[in-house]
């Protein structure tokens, strides 16, 4: 998949738009392309595959580049979010939340053995 940008609302005062300008405006002050921008629509209490983030993470592989606004985007509650990111740097996918300026990211050297 390369560099995916997941948009998601879950309320009527939440804007797609929105989310996509701060991702596309991060990806040109940095000089990175957007391969593919994921859009959902629906409430953070319901599964990851209802919400089209199982999906996404079904098609990522080792080295590509997962990219939201802020990682509220990701899920409802902390735990959630932390049990995401885990499966993101087992599968050493980079993750990058604009608003939260945060990068995780699993480098080699790091790696158990």
């Amino acid at each position: 998949m390369g560099t995916v940008a997941y948009l998601r609302i879950s309320t009527g005062g939440q804007d797609l738009d929105t989310q996509r300008l701060a991702i596309l405006d991060y990806a040109q002050k940095h000089g990175l392309v957007i391969d593919t921008f994921v859009e959902s629509q629906s409430s953070s209490r319901r599964t990851m595959g209802e919400r089209g983030l199982r999906a996404v993470l079904d098609q990522l592989h080792a080295g590509d580049t997962l990219f939201v606004s802020e990682l509220s985007r990701l899920g409802r509650s902390v735990g959630q979010i932390i049990q995401l990111l885990d499966q993101l740097l087992k599968k050493e996918v980079t993750l990058v939340a604009i608003k939260e300026t945060s990068n995780f990211a699993t480098h080699p050297t790091s790696r158990r053995r």
